[in-house]
């Protein structure tokens, strides 16, 4: 099947978003654990853009005719590591990262955030790429940065929202699973389940969650998801404030308490983000939180 990698992900992996991200993929969910053929909106391009100094303009790899400036990446939708019909994938962007990297016309990357989240699997190329990076990497909030992007970006450089009520936060991991059972026609299934006693932890998490006992589900496959995406907050802002809180509990916030919380830097539009970042280039060196 076409999207087969991506129904796959979403399926089997933790989700690090909320109800809302999800909200535009659940009819196709529904239609294909139902086994319907689907129609799919036509996918959209990874599109660039770069900034040099005075107006943004498509940016062209290898181009002969250079404009030297930041590369604008955009990071959108429910994020996850092979893209959607809907969006690319963070494997994807990652690769685009590390061709920004080698492209000496790009001074400084700005990426620039609408997302409410992502499967925990979307952001390890991410992680990675962004650690590998040569040239400063600024993260716009624009407007939403929610839990998988929220973990993207505390990665890079500096963070801004585009105004005060841009959102951020919901740091947290979740699961979700279809435990009705149906055949492609509809019809009910029963499903049996034997494990030998050499095999008595194989899926044991899932099953006693589905007989109402969550505890062993969340201690063996959510909580060391969270407690990395929490140690992950913490290692990279700095000047977090542990004492507010549902911090690094879910909690959402806007612009205006994320910067007084230390979950962002500052508050600037959209151009004044691109400038920063443009200047940022000719410091001798990046800037720590």
């Amino acid at each position: 099947m076409q999207y087969s990698k991506f129904f796959d992900e979403i399926f089997t992996s933790q989700v690090v978003a909320t109800e809302a991200a999800l909200a535009k993929y659940l009819p196709y969910l529904s239609a294909h654990r139902d086994g319907k053929i689907l129609e799919f909106p036509e996918a959209e391009k990874l599109f660039l853009g770069i900034f040099d100094g005075l107006l943004q303009m498509p940016y062209q790899k290898g181009s002969e005719d250079k404009t030297i400036g930041v590369a604008v990446v955009p990071i959108r939708g429910l994020l996850t590591n092979s893209g959607s019909w809907y969006d690319p994938g963070t494997a994807e962007i990652a690769d685009t990262l590390f061709d920004l990297y080698s492209d000496d016309a790009v001074k400084a990357i700005v990426l620039d955030f609408n997302s409410q989240g992502g499967t925990t699997q979307s952001v390890i190329p991410m992680e990675l790429a962004i650690s590998k990076r040569n040239k400063p990497i600024i993260s716009a909030i624009n407007p939403t940065c929610y839990s998988a992007p929220n973990y993207i970006a505390c990665l890079t450089d500096k963070i801004f929202a585009v105004h005060r009520m841009a959102e951020i936060g919901s740091i947290g991991v979740m699961a979700m699973w279809q435990v009705d059972k149906k055949d492609p026609w509809g019809n009910d299934i029963k499903r049996i389940e034997i494990y030998p006693p050499e095999s008595d932890w194989k899926n044991r998490p899932a099953r006693e969650a589905e007989a109402g006992k969550p505890k062993l589900f969340q201690d063996e496959i959510l909580s060391p998801w969270a407690i990395h995406f929490q140690n992950t907050i913490k290692a990279n802002r700095k000047k977090i404030d542990l004492t507010v809180e549902g911090i690094l509990n879910g909690r959402t916030f806007y612009a205006y308490d994320a910067v007084t919380n230390g979950l962002i830097d500052g508050i600037k539009p959209m151009d004044e983000i691109l400038q920063y970042a443009f200047d940022y280039n000719n410091r001798k060196k990046f800037e720590t939180l």
